[in-house]
């Protein structure tokens, strides 16, 4: 695309213009950015945070649009190529599949000596 996230040290997730090398939009965390991802649509730009939360912003104006909260650091973040779904992963070792329309956690990975944990039971 004509798009670049970056995440980093700094709390900051930046969107830039790779021909211009122009940032376009700046967001903050509140700690570090572990990792950030686009939807396949390029609509929103994901971000996994220190600050134990996964952030999916308005890619159009830098607004959060949905917060996916952990109880750890979280380390990475993909989207499903049906841009209906995120997974996250947290410095736990659980990954998560959340549901980006209601932001609502749909499935987790176990934990070693978890046993597999649905939402909805």
């Amino acid at each position: 695309g004509d798009r670049l996230a970056s995440g980093s040290e700094d709390k900051t997730v930046r969107i830039w213009n790779p021909a211009t090398g122009a940032e376009i939009a700046k967001m903050n965390h509140t700690q570090w950015v572990n990792a950030v991802a686009f939807s396949p649509d390029g609509t929103l730009v994901a971000s996994a945070s220190g600050d134990r939360t996964a952030v999916l912003w308005k890619v159009a104006d830098g607004t959060p649009y949905r917060n996916l909260a952990h109880e750890r650091v979280v380390n990475t973040i993909a989207f499903r190529p049906d841009g209906n779904t995120v997974a996250t992963a947290d410095d736990s070792g659980r990954v998560r599949l959340w549901e980006i329309e209601r932001g609502v956690e749909l499935w987790a990975l176990p934990q070693q000596g978890d046993t597999a944990e649905d939402p909805d039971a």
